[in-house]
């Protein structure tokens, strides 16, 4: 199971609906991206900059196609840039993936309203949150991927539908998860949570020049299906 796709079962419903502004779910699912591309070390995170690690095409056809883009373009390494840019095609794209492993199926829906991936096994698709669930509200250790899905959960506002029905201590708990997770992944979270936040309020003039004018330059994103 991907990352990403872990993220896009957690933040949608059993019918393909996102269970929050669609703006903040596209962003997270490009950071989940971005974090899988991360976990196969051909890229890093410091000081708010991507770094490539490794020229070699990543394992899939969706993580090649985002990583040939990265490549493609060295001048554009900021993770505040990427994150808009790949959160425009982000949901298709996991989507899609979902489809190809046979774990969902496209709804399309009329008058041009975006497609719905809605799970083809609701107990299995529901197990990711569970899982996630189970674990902090009980506060057991969460490491590895799961530690990196709790950090995205936690950036991308989903942490009240994750954690709906748990004490205190499992919001502490998830925030002590975070804190702990290894610099690369803590950065990309971190960039995850100030791009979800600015959504939230009105954007100052220069940083919407920065975010409108420079992600036009590379917006198609030839992702294979």
């Amino acid at each position: 199971m991907h990352l990403a796709d872990d993220l896009y079962l957690i933040a949608h419903d059993t019918d393909g609906r996102s269970r929050q502004p669609i703006r903040a779910t596209e962003l997270a699912l490009a950071a989940a991206l971005l974090t899988e591309l991360a976990l196969q070390h051909r890229l890093t995170v410091h000081n708010g900059r991507l770094i490539l690690l490794d020229r070699a095409a990543p394992d899939g056809e969706l993580l090649t196609a985002i990583h040939d883009k990265l490549t493609a373009r060295p001048q554009c390494r900021f993770v505040r840039i990427w994150l808009p840019v790949l959160a425009g095609v982000a949901i298709d794209a996991v989507g899609e993936r979902l489809c190809r492993a046979g774990r969902a199926v496209p709804t399309r829906r009329r008058w041009r309203r975006p497609t719905r991936y809605v799970p083809v096994d609701v107990p299995v698709a529901l197990q990711p949150r569970h899982r996630l669930a189970v674990r902090i509200i009980r506060g057991e250790p969460v490491a590895g991927t799961d530690a990196i899905l709790a950090g995205l959960v936690y950036a991308a506002g989903l942490a009240d539908i994750v954690l709906h029905d748990a004490p205190p201590s499992g919001l502490r708990h998830l925030a002590d998860t975070v804190r702990r997770l290894p610099t690369p992944f803590h950065d990309l979270i971190a960039a995850l949570g100030s791009a979800v936040d600015s959504t939230k309020r009105p954007p100052h003039r220069t940083s919407l020049a920065i975010q409108t004018a420079r992600p036009a330059r590379i917006r198609a994103l030839p992702f294979a299906r």
